[in-house]
Order: structure tokens, then C-alpha cells, then sequence
């Protein structure tokens, strides 16, 4: 035959008028195109997508679905929400850290070249990270009036429209005795969820596993979120939710399902941000609390509470040799001799920066005695917007069972109830095997960092009183599994007598490696010169003199009170 036979074939068909599918549910838009192409093999191949957009009562959004189109995704388009001038997916936590956009270029670099590019490049990823987590605390880590306003304004956002509700969807659908009421169980603790709205959706088919021509299942994402708050018990409130799941099917077939979930939790006046992942290794669940300045200076940094512990662990974990198979997709392909190269380099860049912070701190607590009172008083004086672990108690509301009980009421002990938390963040690691080779399916604790600080100061016994103090505690696991346990004590207190009175200030870092106890104790003065200089006695980090207390000829002259 001298026919030529089809090589590609494309055909594209609109609607030139809207119609109703069902209820108050109609197609505003529609476009159906199709595709025939032959393949190398001289077979011919169908394809196309139906895409437009659909009207749900008031919310309209936009629809692309591929057929017979591998690797393209179905995506519903749904309109950008903006919260102080940011989209509502900025202040949204990933669930991955950050990749970057193409593959490194490694090609002629030595060793040492490719290792820097390595780290620079990780610990870009990490502060785009940690940026993320700046956001999502700003907005979500505040008081619960201020969520209530959020929330408040999420719901008018719905009512205009302008958020695919689920309670609209189904009151949409128009079917007898089927309304959005159903989706509100009533029930004490938990949502109407005829309130949850749909932020994004998402499918992705693969090529066909058979010869039915079908794609077969790859992905798929939902993120919903809550317009309207809830309460759990007494004074303890969800203030706004967001729930991310992914599945996905990896290279040999299985299905993986994991997400998180992550908003704001609402403990009496106080708001906490919240985010929890589950079935991610490496994501750490993490509370996010207000950020709290006094004088200036923040209370993390006051302690010198930073996130190194979070760069250190991500640091090991993506510079250890193992590691390069996983990443070579988006770092290319490095040698391990380059990823050794790198964790060194950043691990003595992350120790010398730790060592800075700290010194910061400790400097910190060498302040005369009435600028460590004035910082104490405008920190009590910011106590309600601290997570106090008394509020914590009072919002449980079980009965008999209150703040009160947190106070000993012992001279030389504070009361617990006034302490606050400053952060707590948990990582998970893999699910540990069971018998055999099964998994139980949960995931084991591979760390856990938490600080608590004191609201108000406490006297110990006569005129020595505790000003500020702060108990960090670690757990973290090795890469042979064992836990390790530590922990740092710190804090500052005054002594007073009728005359003077001086600061002493320490910092015990108890089973932590390379970090020394320092006791800051007051300088002396001897005829105009430091004691300390005459005696020539050095500083090895252990033992700082405080500039807040003198002694001339054979009297201690300290900074009044």
C-alpha cells in the first residue's frame, strides 16, 4: 500500500457553555484533548486530558486530568489563600528537608572542591529549612486570641467562597437527606468536620504495570485544614489544624503512606505551634512556643539555647557515607572520601559557633546586680505568654488535680508550677524489627532535646537567691543504636547584703563532650588592678570572673543593690 500511515494525531474539544453535574456542583469550563502517537515500535498510543474548572456552590477551582499520560499528574487547582501578605502554604511545614533544584555540578572538582560544595550546599538546605520554621512560629507560636482572629478569618474565607469546604462539597452534592450535618459527630473533643477545607490535591499515575493500558497508581497528596477552632478539655483548644498525608509507590512496587500534622495548640492564653510528623525518619516532632524578648535579647538566646543540636544530627545524617546512594539524584555522584571531607569541616564550624553562643550566654549572667533583676522583673512580667508548666496542669481541668500541687512549698525550693517551657522537640527513627524480619511499626526514639526555665527567682537560704535558671536536657542515639543521656544546668543568683551585692553565675554541662562547667564568679580589685591579672591566672572556660563585684585594699566593693 502507498498509504502513509498516522505518525501523531492531536484533537482538542471545548464546551462553550457550563452545565450541572449534580446539585449545586457544575462544570464552568471544560476541555477535552487527545492524543495519538505512534512509539519506536510502530504501535499507536492514546493519551489526552480533561481539564477546566468546576463550581462547588460559591468556590470555583481549576481540574487537569491526564489518561494514558505516565509521570503526569492530576492536579486540582485551588486559589491561593495570602496571610499577612504570604501565601498560607509558606507558613506550611515541609515534610522533606529542602533539595536542590538540579543537581550539583561535581564534574573535574578534587576532592576537597567537591566536599565543599557539599557542605555549602547542605547547610543552605538547612536554612531554608529553618527559615520555614521561623514563619511557621511567628504566625502559629503567639496567644490564643490572636489564633482566634486567624481562625476567625479563615472561616469568613470560606463562607466567601474562597476554600473548598467540605461541608459545601457535600451540601453541593444535593442528595436527599445527605448534608454537611453529618460531618459534626457531636461529640466532646472532637471538630465539625464540615469546617475543614481542601488546600491542595493532587494524583500521579505511572506507566502501565500490565497490558491494560492503564497507569498505574505513583502518588497522591492531600493537605486539609481546619477554619474553625475546637476544644479538647477544659482550657485546652485546637486553634488551627493542618493535615498533610502523602502515598507514594517506590521503584519496586510497594506503597509507603506518611505526612504530618501541624498548627496550633492553644493551652490556656497560649498558643503553641505544633508538628508532627509520622512515618518520616529524620523529621522531628517539634513545639514551637512564643518568642519571648526581654532587654533585647530573646530567652534562647539568653540560655544559649540555638539549634546546633538539629544541625549537628542533620549534618551526620546527611554527610554519613551511606547516605550517598540516597542522595546522589540531587547531589550527583561524590565520593565518600568528600563526605568525610565535609562532615569534619562542618562539624569544627558548628562546634567554634556553639562555643560563641555559649559565651554569649555566660557573658550574659555577668550583668550587675540590678540590670539581673530588671531582666527577671520584665521577664515575670511576659509570664502569660510563657507555656508555664502550671498552666499546663490548670488546662487539663482534671479534678483535684491543679497547679498547686506543682509548688512544695519548701524554704530553698521554687514553685514548679512558675517554670516554663522554652522548647521540646522528639525525632523518631525507623520502626524497630520485631521477631524475624517483620517491623512492629513503630517508630523508635532516636533524640529528644527540652528546656525548661524559671519565671520568677527563688531565694536558697539567707540573702542567696536564684534570679535565672534553665535545665536542658538531651537524649540522643548512636549509629549503633545506643542512647545517650545529658543535660545542662545553668543560671545566675545574687547575693545580698546590707551594704552590696554581687552576682554568681554557673554553667554544669553534665555527659556532654568538649563543652566545659564554668563558675562565674565576681572580679576582685586589688589597688586598681584585677586579681586575676596579678595572679596571672588564665582563662581555660571553667572559671570567669564577673565584673560586677570589687575588692579594694582588703574590702569587697560590689555593685549596690
Amino acid at each position: 500500500s502507498t498509504n502513509s500511515a498516522i505518525e501523531k494525531l492531536g484533537c482538542t474539544i471545548i464546551a462553550t457553555q457550563p452545565w450541572t453535574l449534580t446539585g449545586n456542583i457544575s462544570v464552568a469550563s471544560f476541555a477535552l484533548a487527545i492524543y495519538l502517537i505512534r512509539d519506536p515500535q510502530g504501535a499507536l498510543k492514546f493519551s489526552g486530558s480533561v481539564q477546566g474548572s468546576i463550581a462547588v456552590g460559591k468556590f470555583v477551582f481549576g481540574a487537569f486530568v491526564p489518561f494514558n499520560m505516565p509521570d503526569s499528574k492530576a492536579q486540582f487547582l485551588f486559589p491561593e489563600i495570602a496571610i499577612t501578605g504570604r501565601s498560607l502554604d509558606d507558613y506550611v511545614l515541609p515534610n522533606s528537608i529542602p533539595s536542590p533544584d538540579a543537581p550539583l555540578e561535581l564534574e573535574g572538582l578534587s576532592d576537597d572542591e567537591k566536599a565543599a560544595v557539599v557542605s555549602t550546599t547542605l547547610q543552605k538546605q538547612y536554612q531554608q529549612l529553618q527559615a520555614r520554621k521561623d514563619a511557621f512560629r511567628a504566625l502559629f507560636a503567639s496567644t490564643a486570641a490572636e489564633m482566634n482572629n486567624f481562625t476567625g478569618d479563615l472561616a469568613a474565607r470560606g463562607a466567601r467562597g474562597e476554600f473548598l469546604l467540605l461541608g459545601s462539597l457535600v451540601d453541593s452534592l444535593g442528595l436527599p437527606g445527605l448534608t454537611s450535618a453529618v460531618l459534626d459527630p457531636g461529640v466532646a473533643g472532637l471538630p465539625n468536620f464540615a469546617t475543614f477545607g481542601i488546600l491542595n490535591l493532587g494524583i500521579q499515575f505511572g506507566p502501565p504495570l500490565n497490558t491494560s493500558g492503564f497507569g498505574s497508581f505513583k502518588s497522591f497528596n492531600v493537605t486539609v485544614v481546619s477554619t474553625a477552632s475546637w476544644n479538647l478539655v477544659s482550657q485546652l483548644s485546637v486553634l488551627f489544624f493542618n493535615f498533610q498525608v502523602s502515598i507514594v509507590t517506590t521503584s519496586y512496587g510497594a506503597r509507603s503512606f506518611f505526612g504530618s500534622v501541624q498548627g496550633s495548640l492553644g493551652v490556656g492564653p497560649v498558643a503553641v505551634g505544633v508538628y508532627v510528623p509520622f512515618n518520616l525518619p529524620g523529621m522531628s516532632t517539634e513545639l514551637f512556643f512564643p518568642t519571648i524578648s526581654v532587654a533585647g535579647v530573646t530567652l534562647e538566646d539568653y540560655f544559649g539555647l540555638d539549634n546546633f543540636d538539629d544541625s549537628f544530627d542533620y549534618v551526620a545524617d546527611r554527610l554519613n557515607p551511606s547516605f550517598a546512594t540516597s542522595l546522589a539524584s540531587s547531589l550527583g555522584s561524590v565520593p565518600v572520601a568528600s563526605y568525610a571531607r565535609a562532615a569534619a569541616e562542618l562539624g569544627t564550624s558548628l562546634a567554634t559557633r556553639r562555643a560563641a553562643v555559649i559565651d554569649k550566654s555566660v557573658n550574659y549572667m555577668l550583668a550587675p546586680v540590678n540590670e539581673l533583676k530588671s531582666f527577671v522583673a520584665q521577664m515575670a512580667n511576659q509570664s502569660a505568654t510563657l507555656l508555664q508548666l502550671g498552666t499546663i496542669v490548670d488546662a487539663l481541668g482534671i479534678p483535684g488535680f491543679d497547679s498547686s500541687i506543682l509548688d512544695p512549698k519548701i524554704a530553698g525550693l521554687p514553685n514548679i508550677a512558675k517554670f516554663a517551657l522554652l522548647r521540646l522537640k522528639v525525632e523518631l527513627g525507623s520502626p524497630k524489627k520485631g521477631a524475624g524480619s517483620s517491623s512492629s511499626g513503630f517508630s523508635s526514639l532516636r533524640s529528644l532535646a527540652t528546656s525548661i526555665v524559671s519565671v520568677n527567682p527563688w531565694t536558697l537560704i539567707g540573702s542567696l537567691t536564684v534570679q535565672t535558671f534553665c535545665v536542658s536536657a538531651y537524649i540522643t542515639q548512636d549509629a549503633y543504636g545506643l542512647r545517650r543521656f545529658s543535660f545542662v544546668v545553668q543560671g545566675a543568683m545574687t547575693v545580698q547584703t546590707q551594704t552590696t551585692g554581687f552576682t554568681l553565675g554557673l554553667r554544669v554541662p553534665v555527659n556532654r563532650p568538649n563543652e566545659n562547667a564554668r563558675f562565674i564568679l565576681p572580679k576582685f580589685i586589688v589597688a586598681g588592678q584585677s586579681l586575676t591579672d596579678i595572679l596571672t591566672i588564665k582563662n581555660t572556660s571553667s572559671m570567669m570572673p564577673s565584673s560586677n563585684a570589687n575588692l579594694t585594699g582588703l574590702a569587697m566593693a560590689g555593685t549596690a543593690a
